[in-house]
């Protein structure tokens, strides 16, 4: 099988992304740090300048600004360009580099390379026709000709990197640009991911609480309640959690523990992460509110998310 990704080949938490018994071979497509900040830079409207930063720092793809597992998120650790040739490159045994420059050059000898590198690994046949079928598919021309008649994914593709650009400018100073490209994807009517509608709106209502700007996280209340119905509840407990204290910071104390139940039992993990130095899991799952709910233990900072339910009930009371 074969799996594409734009993770690092990194460890967090001490597990690695992948390692030698899980992946047999690693083919790296590689591309000159010179056109791609002018590829950023036209695809995305950015400057050059800006362009250069987003390459050159590292960057976390997620709801938040730390590595960690929200809600079944998925979380994609890019690093910088030059972190992430060297972490796919260095001590790779079965290591295929094909340049994108050589493939735009020559095309046929790059095809070639593949076929030969997969040769050591799987038994197929490919005659010359198939490999012209495969330069005449995955041609400029012909993937435009399909975007054109409303078949190509691109434009999800595009939508889903753009939410990548808004996350690393909003940590990186454009806040309020980040935020209107995130509003931007979440209003457009021809956009018919409703996933990443779901990562969009994660994201923007994180930015808001980071803004404190809690009238207009409410605004959005409507755009997540369409999105939880269509079966994206997990995606959306750290939205209901922002709504949730929006509210309470509003005096909207009903509607705040709504929400807050929502954030908590939308969840379906059943495992806890983090425990404490010397801490038995017996002892974590007894001093954890998650008593309440039997077979229900999830990562450790919803502990601290119960505290506030609890704070949001008793003023409520």
């Amino acid at each position: 099988k074969f799996f594409k990704t734009h993770h690092l080949n990194c460890k967090v938490d001490n597990y690695p992304f992948t390692n030698k018994e899980c992946t047999r071979a690693t083919i790296y497509v590689v591309r000159d740090p010179r056109n791609l900040i002018d590829s950023i830079s036209n695809h995305f409207g950015k400057s050059v300048e800006e362009s250069k930063k987003f390459l050159l720092t590292s960057k976390i793809l997620s709801p938040g600004k730390e590595i960690e597992m929200r809600g079944g998120n998925v979380i994609t650790y890019l690093g910088s360009w030059k972190e992430h040739y060297k972490f796919w490159t260095n001590d790779n045994e079965n290591l295929l580099i094909i340049r994108y420059e050589d493939l735009l050059k020559n095309i046929h000898q790059e095809i070639d390379k593949i076929v030969a590198f997969l040769r050591n690994l799987v038994d197929f046949e490919i005659s010359d026709t198939k490999k012209e079928n495969i330069i005449k598919s995955t041609s400029f021309e012909a993937l435009k000709k399909i975007e054109e008649n409303g078949k190509f994914t691109e434009n999800v593709l595009g939508m889903a990197y753009k939410i990548i650009i808004a996350e690393a400018d909003f940590y990186l100073g454009d806040r309020d640009g980040a935020i209107d490209m995130l509003y931007k994807i979440i209003n457009d009517e021809s956009q018919e991911s409703f996933y990443l509608k779901a990562l969009a709106i994660t994201n923007l209502t994180a930015f808001l609480f980071d803004e404190e700007r809690y009238a207009d996280i409410i605004s959005l209340e409507k755009a997540i309640n369409e999105i939880r119905k269509l079966g994206y509840e997990e995606q959306l407990i750290d939205s209901h959690y922002y709504l949730a204290v929006s509210h309470f910071y509003s005096g909207n104390k009903v509607d705040s523990l709504f929400f807050l139940k929502l954030s908590l039992q939308d969840t379906n993990c059943k495992q806890t992460l983090r425990l404490e130095p010397g801490e038995s899991f017996i002892d974590w799952k007894k001093n954890s509110l998650y008593r309440l709910y039997p077979d229900k233990v999830c990562y450790s900072d919803f502990y601290a998310r119960s505290i506030k339910t609890l704070e949001a009930i008793n003023e409520a009371i």
